[in-house]
């Protein structure tokens, strides 16, 4: 239907971010990386993979046959996908901790029916169970903290509104700071130009729309910018150069025509660089079409 359909266009294999690099590697990925967000520890996978493993006279459920074949059936459809990407293996997280669940609760009862004393196992379960768990609680106690931080472009447009000039001339890219358009020249991109920003009725602020990849150094020196907001677009476009060397060459441009007057790499949310630009004296009456 119309969810498969967009799956499958968002999954084109000339989309940005289609860095999977075949079926296999993009499985293994994906359990890597549930591992290193702490979504799934090492030892409750080793759980899982043990209590599968481990012989048994009863016959498991056919809901627990069918749990396992659906989240094998729905990690082998993603990872045939052109798109890697992690979001799409959340759903996975749930059912798989409900096998593991199952898999830890069959090997205690399998070492209940050994020579071994019960209140032993009993205590070794439940160790096992808090090593399996201890990675998961740990990151969400950094990620509770992290979530009362301020986020990237919060700071940034804090440190603007303090430190740069009202009637400054910036432009602003996707994920930046939205900032006054009472207050700043707002710059942005449409169609692979440079436009100046025009407040719509009853708008205040200006949700920026842009890339500097998509425009020129010239572009911003004709238009008089001072000031270029950087996300973490160019970051994005950096992991397929070969196929993006002309926005990348852009980036360099600009960064090597300019001062990074302020950069926000550890705060919370995409990486928010400003920048100053020095250009040579240009024409004063040049302001780009609207948008």
């Amino acid at each position: 239907g119309a969810t498969l359909h967009d799956v499958l266009r968002e999954a084109r294999p000339i989309h940005l971010s289609a860095t999977g690099q075949g079926w296999w590697h993009s499985m293994v990925q994906y359990f890597a990386s549930a591992v290193t967000n702490s979504d799934v520890s090492v030892m409750a996978l080793l759980i899982g993979l043990a209590g599968a493993l481990w012989p048994s006279r009863r016959k498991p459920s056919p809901a627990i046959v069918i749990l396992a074949i659906a989240v094998l059936a729905f990690c082998s459809f993603i990872s045939a996908l052109h798109l890697w990407w992690y979001r799409w293996f959340l759903p996975v997280i749930p059912p798989l901790l409900a096998l593991i669940a199952i898999a830890w609760s069959h090997l205690t009862d399998q070492f209940l029916r050994t020579s071994w004393p019960e209140s032993l196992v009993r205590l070794g379960s439940i160790l096992l169970l808090f090593l399996a768990l201890w990675p998961s609680m740990k990151a969400a106690v950094e990620q509770l903290s992290q979530a009362r931080a301020p986020f990237s472009s919060s700071l940034a447009r804090e440190w603007i509104l303090q430190n740069i000039p009202a009637g400054s001339r910036i432009f602003v890219e996707t994920y930046g700071p939205q900032l006054p358009y009472q207050q700043y020249a707002l710059f942005g991109a449409e169609d692979g130009k440079i436009c100046y920003r025009v407040a719509p009725n009853g708008y205040l602020i200006n949700v920026p729309v842009a890339r500097v990849g998509d425009i020129t150094l010239d572009d911003l020196r004709l238009n008089r910018v001072q000031y270029v907001i950087l996300t973490d677009w160019e970051e994005r476009f950096a992991m397929e150069q070969r196929a993006y060397a002309v926005p990348l060459s852009v980036y360099h441009a600009v960064e090597n025509s300019a001062t990074i007057v302020h950069d926000f790499a550890s705060a919370r949310g995409p990486r928010v660089r400003i920048l100053k630009l020095y250009f040579p004296e240009s024409p004063r009456n040049l302001r780009g079409p609207q948008c």
